[in-house]
């Protein structure tokens, strides 16, 4: 577990309730038969569906840690934290001390 700072707090914890700063996190997404159809990478828990393309046009591959990073503060830079919504209840509890 590494750990991730120099981001800002919200990011922080939606890392650490992600992932719990595991690079090497990975979650499978199942449809409705069990069958894997997408999958979340690494500290942001960045979905390969949904943005493995656009992180590659940027450079970026999002199984690659280092890369999850920056794609994923990019991310949260540019859009806030919508794509973090399942887990809110844990990165925006009050509660949730990570340092």
């Amino acid at each position: 577990m590494e750990i991730i700072t120099g981001y800002p707090e919200e990011a922080q914890k939606i890392i650490w309730c992600e992932s719990r700063n595991i690079a090497e996190a990975v979650g499978e997404n199942l449809d409705k038969d069990g069958e894997v159809w997408s999958r979340d990478h690494s500290f942001w828990q960045i979905n390969d569906y949904y943005h493995a393309a656009k992180a590659l046009d940027m450079g970026l591959d999002i199984t690659d840690p280092s890369a999850n990073l920056k794609y994923g503060h990019w991310l949260y830079q540019t859009e806030g934290s919508k794509h973090w919504s399942a887990s809110r209840k844990c990165w925006a509890d009050p509660q949730l001390k990570i340092n």
